[in-house]
């Protein structure tokens, strides 16, 4: 009868809004609780979820998000960044703020809200000494460290990933800018760096740390043993345990990591790092290079052993180093 469809009709939709309010409960809707943890696929080619889900790594990076940017600030980007389904925002905790573009970096640039990352010393940062002050918050900070806490939380409850640059490899470490840049990080403080980083985010679901910052990791000056300290730190601070960038152990699995290269054709993380146990995962740079993508993919699947490759920074849209890139131009990084 008309009334016992309805009945049912009724019953049938009763039970799809219940159950979907109960799922709802059951699952918080971020990723890594629905799906475990990011991991590199059992055949060592791609990136995936514990659970085997495929992970697409569609990133948008906002380097300077810790020195420029105030909450509200963060907030906006990250809510439309969300809103167009990119789901890795890629930020640098110490980049070199940038006062008038394309040149004059200032180092330990104090943030918003007037907070620099680290104490200095004759007006040099010390980088064994990250300005930590008590009793603040991340809606009301103290020091520079809790608005990076907020930049993080805010990527975080957003279900998005965090690719984390604990500094800009290019101004800090090779000092390759001249005139704007310093060798603040060296073998003497790096690996404390890293283990006071290890130690403030261990618990972060979300985090993927990215060693570098666009520079290529030996110019002659030795830089590979820094970047590896600068791991083994990191991995000291979330374990407890110390690592050796070049031995196989369990307490590696506490991280997800990589290194993010210059944007110089063909020469990907894995020239220096592929064989490196910290290194989980490759990346390209290929803003500069937008043609040498797939062969810039080709040359790592060769390598043994099998890691997965990520284009962690393609061409921008727009004029970047005398290129201009249209659609077709975006469009065909990813199609490579």
């Amino acid at each position: 009868s008309k009334m016992f469809n309805k009945l049912v009709s009724t019953a049938m939709l009763l039970f799809f809004v219940f159950g979907c309010k109960t799922m709802d409960e059951n699952h918080s809707g971020l990723p890594w609780e629905e799906h475990g943890k990011l991991q590199v696929s059992d055949n060592d080619r791609y990136l995936v979820y514990e659970d085997g889900t495929p992970f697409l790594w569609l990133g948008g990076t906002a380097w300077g998000m810790t020195e420029w940017m105030s909450r509200e600030d963060v907030d906006l980007y990250l809510d439309n960044r969300k809103s167009k389904g990119i789901n890795v925002v890629q930020l640098c905790l110490f980049w070199g703020k940038r006062v008038d573009y394309p040149t004059n970096f200032t180092a330990n640039a104090p943030n918003p809200y007037g907070h620099q990352a680290f104490l200095e010393a004759d007006g040099f940062p010390d980088a064994s000494r990250p300005a930590v002050v008590a009793g603040g918050t991340p809606e009301n900070p103290n020091d520079y460290w809790d608005h990076v806490d907020y930049c993080l939380e805010a990527i975080r409850k957003r279900g998005m990933y965090a690719a984390v640059l604990p500094f800009w490899g290019r101004r800090y470490v090779n000092a390759t800018h001249k005139g704007q840049s310093w060798r603040v990080f060296d073998r003497n403080n790096i690996a404390g760096y890293g283990e006071f980083l290890g130690k403030r985010y261990a618990v972060e679901p979300h985090i993927i740390w990215v060693n570098g910052g666009d520079v290529e990791a030996d110019d002659g000056g030795g830089f590979v043993t820094v970047y590896r300290s600068w791991a083994e730190g990191l991995i000291k601070g979330i374990t407890g345990e110390a690592v050796t960038w070049n031995e196989e152990s369990e307490q590696w699995d506490a991280a997800l990591m990589t290194y993010h290269p210059s944007g110089a054709p063909m020469k990907n993380s894995s020239l220096w790092f592929h064989h490196d146990a910290w290194l989980d995962f490759n990346m390209i740079e290929t803003h500069v290079s937008r043609d040498k993508i797939a062969a810039s993919i080709r040359q790592d699947v060769r390598l043994n052993p099998p890691k997965p490759t990520i284009m962690a920074e393609g061409h921008y849209e727009g004029q970047t180093n005398q290129k201009i890139a249209e659609a077709i131009h975006i469009r065909r990084q990813a199609y490579q």
